[in-house]
């Protein structure tokens, strides 16, 4: 829904956006079914806080012969009893004209999120979701859901590249205001924080969070293993406690890594909002940001067995100027965990074939950069997990390959504007710059 847009609409927590006829009165808010419109315990005497755009619920009777400008879309109103949000919200799989905002809450209530630009009378968007109950079908254990619902609600109609506030008000709960960028268009710049191997550490992992949040990145690529048992509740909550305010404001797609998959894969499909026809099968997907393509591949399974959905995204992304590839375990390493020598053999020519600029991956606790055949590979799996020592097992021929390595906890940063991508490697401990690298095309 565009700002400004002349519609009706009815939310549980009682939104409107209205347009007169020219011969009546504006319109008027619906109340909440059994609720009074006016008096006794209405929705506004809970309302969002005053920097966000409102609306009188009296409007005044204008003549017809006036011409009018249409009425803005209204914020939600807080209403009911305060709901315990546990969980987010966390911003996933932004698009041109949105992003989905997800969330979790220990009560059974629907939620609804208003978005607005900055000096804005208006809002620009409002969402609703719906809570769900976690499927845990998936799991090799047999056990009940965790406690709580997850929400995911999708914002649409909005401008590309363009940084919105947004709320979420769920029952008698209001969120602080936070942030996002939409998906930039492909001639607007942009910039991408990339680390993995997040897991087990939990001071080490907030140090290099707090050392990405200090950049402030549009978009979050995690390389896999952002946590140790994909099966633990435990587990998830410590993710959400350390990430959860840089979530709020920058988007993140993930890496399935092979500490994801412990124990079954139902927290990841409940978490993770990932809108792609192939993530019901093998938990891969592929998305446009920018002037870039970016394709996730499970690289818990077979390379081979995964090559013509691999084939299919390649050529989709053939009219990007960038093609970006992260996948957990690494093509090209030295360090602790050998390379899979089959899935080497098969994704190199594929990724030269198909004009694949820089493959991300993660696994080995440390950074390495490998220049291949004119190709980047990057190991960057020093967020949190214990560092791995960068020399356990030397690839036979490939010793002048290696341009960059260092046993550190790292993260990299993507700059990648017009037809140009470069990319900055930062040791947040030592404080200096690991490496740099340029693409140009």
């Amino acid at each position: 829904m565009h700002h400004r847009t002349c519609m009706a609409l009815f939310f549980v927590v009682g939104t409107v956006c209205g347009c007169a006829d020219s011969d009546s009165t504006a319109a008027a808010p619906a109340a909440v079914k059994d609720e009074p419109a006016e008096g006794g315990d209405s929705a506004g005497e809970n309302a969002a806080d005053d920097d966000q755009p409102t609306a009188a619920l009296d409007q005044p009777t204008e003549r017809a012969d006036v011409e009018r400008e249409p009425e803005c879309l209204t914020a939600p109103q807080a209403a009911g009893d305060p709901v315990s949000v546990t969980n987010g919200p966390y911003l996933q799989w932004p698009t041109l004209d949105g992003i989905t905002v997800a969330f979790e809450t220990l009560e059974q209530v629907p939620g609804t999120v208003a978005v607005w630009r900055e000096g804005e009378p208006c809002l620009d968007a409002i969402a609703q979701s719906e809570p769900a109950v976690m499927d845990m079908a998936s799991d090799i254990l047999i056990r009940p859901a965790p406690p709580g619902f997850q929400h995911a609600a999708q914002i649409t109609g909005l401008q590309p590249g363009t940084r919105y506030n947004y709320k979420v008000v769920i029952g008698g709960t209001v969120t602080d205001a936070s942030t996002f960028r939409t998906t930039p268009s492909p001639d607007q710049a942009y910039t991408v924080g990339i680390f993995g191997d997040n897991r087990s550490h939990h001071d080490d992992h907030q140090r290099v969070v707090d050392a990405m949040a200090l950049r402030a990145p549009d978009l979050l690529v995690n390389t896999g293993d952002a946590l140790a048992f994909g099966g633990s509740h435990a587990d998830w909550q410590g993710f959400f406690a350390i990430e959860g305010e840089l979530l709020k404001s920058t988007p993140l797609m993930p890496c399935y890594g092979n500490h994801e998959a412990i124990l079954g894969e139902a927290y990841w499909r409940g978490y993770w909002t990932l809108r792609n026809s192939d993530q019901d099968k093998e938990l891969n997907y592929a998305f446009r940001y920018g002037n870039t393509h970016w394709i996730q591949l499970n690289s818990n399974i077979e390379a081979a067995k995964q090559g013509e959905w691999l084939t299919k995204e390649l050529k989709a992304g053939a009219d990007a100027e960038f093609l970006f590839v992260m996948y957990h375990h690494p093509t090209y390493s030295f360090s602790k965990h050998t390379p899979n020598k089959a899935n080497r053999e098969f994704l190199h020519p594929l990724w030269l074939e198909h004009g694949v600029d820089v493959v991300f991956n993660g696994h080995n606790h440390c950074y390495e950069h490998f220049i291949i055949d004119g190709l980047h590979y990057v190991v960057t799996g020093g967020g949190g997990a214990p560092l791995y020592d960068i020399d356990n097992h030397i690839i036979p021929g490939l010793e002048d390959k290696r341009v960059a390595a260092r046993k550190a906890f790292n993260l990299v940063i993507g700059e990648v504007d017009g037809k140009q991508a470069k990319f900055t490697v930062h040791d947040p401990d030592a404080g200096d710059v690991i490496d740099t690298f340029t693409i140009a095309h």
